[in-house]
């Protein structure tokens, strides 16, 4: 039979937390919310910046610089999830943006969260996993990166031009990443329903809540346990509220809370607000 689809949650409206405060972050593209350290966030700029992640508070104030010592051709997303040792948060940077869907291949970053310390510090590259992967398609432009907290598998979301063209899922599973392939594994598309380019994604951490937005909307799917992200996601989506254009210029990041109940986004350009969406029921 059928797994019958949970209800929709309810967020409240959004909430400022702070601005962001260092003028580094002009571009915020990539976003996650720590999970064993409290109140902090995980930010990268868009293209143009060099490799670098920035630690802040949920209030804004910037607590950590890290130098990534790998290429950041087009950094789009970030995604937090598992790895290879267990009880480790890692990272998962996406450099996976393709304007004009020429590149040949994509790049994903992992290294192991880091541990916040009083000053930002470089990060060798000896301690990052660069995973070149492939489209069995051709190219596809991308800003959405997800980690499966169940699976450990990760996931593109691909954005369109053109709304509402198809927006299509791929999944590069931890069993091809053991294997050391490099194929992306197409899965079928995505109904947005009368929606928006998808520019960011999150999923809880638990895996039960899948969320995606765009600059005008977001769009949330409860996941039943045991189904597969794209048998979530065939269902009808919950629509739940972001800020959006144009008091968010470009909205091209939002993150869920390590237990699910809150999620954050914050828009490109120098000084943005923080924003709090806070579960309601």
């Amino acid at each position: 039979s059928p797994v019958r689809e949970p209800p929709c949650p309810r967020f409240d409206e959004g909430q400022v937390l702070g601005r962001v405060e260092a003028l580094e972050v002009a571009e915020a593209s990539g976003l996650v919310a720590s999970r064993r350290q409290p109140e902090v966030l995980w930010v990268h700029n868009d293209s143009g910046d060099q490799g670098r992640l920035f630690a802040l508070s949920t209030d804004g104030q910037l607590l950590a610089t890290y130098l990534l010592d790998v290429p950041a051709l087009d950094w789009e997303d970030m995604a937090l999830g598992p790895g290879p040792e267990e009880g480790v948060d890692y990272l998962y940077i996406g450099d996976i943006g393709d304007n004009l869907s020429t590149r040949d291949s994509v790049t994903v970053y992992r290294l192991p969260e880091p541990t916040l310390r009083d000053q930002g510090d470089r990060i060798d590259a000896a301690d990052i996993l660069a995973l070149e992967l492939r489209y069995p398609d051709g190219s596809h432009d991308a800003e959405t990166l997800l980690s499966d907290p169940q699976t450990g598998d990760l996931y593109i979301v691909t954005k369109t031009l053109f709304a509402p063209g198809p927006t299509q899922l791929f999944r590069y599973s931890a069993e091809a990443l053991a294997a050391g392939a490099n194929e992306l594994e197409a899965l079928g598309e995505i109904d947005l329903v009368n929606g928006d380019v998808v520019t960011a994604g999150d999923i809880a951490a638990d895996g039960g809540t899948i969320l995606l937005r765009g600059y005008l909307s977001a769009k949330l799917w409860p996941r039943a346990e045991g189904q597969s992200l794209l048998g979530a996601m065939a269902a009808v989506p919950c629509e739940v509220p972001v800020i959006g254009f144009p008091t968010e210029p470009k909205g091209e990041s939002i993150a869920f809370d390590a237990d699910g109940l809150r999620y954050f986004t914050v828009s490109e350009g120098r000084q943005q607000p923080i924003y709090a969406f806070t579960r309601a029921d």
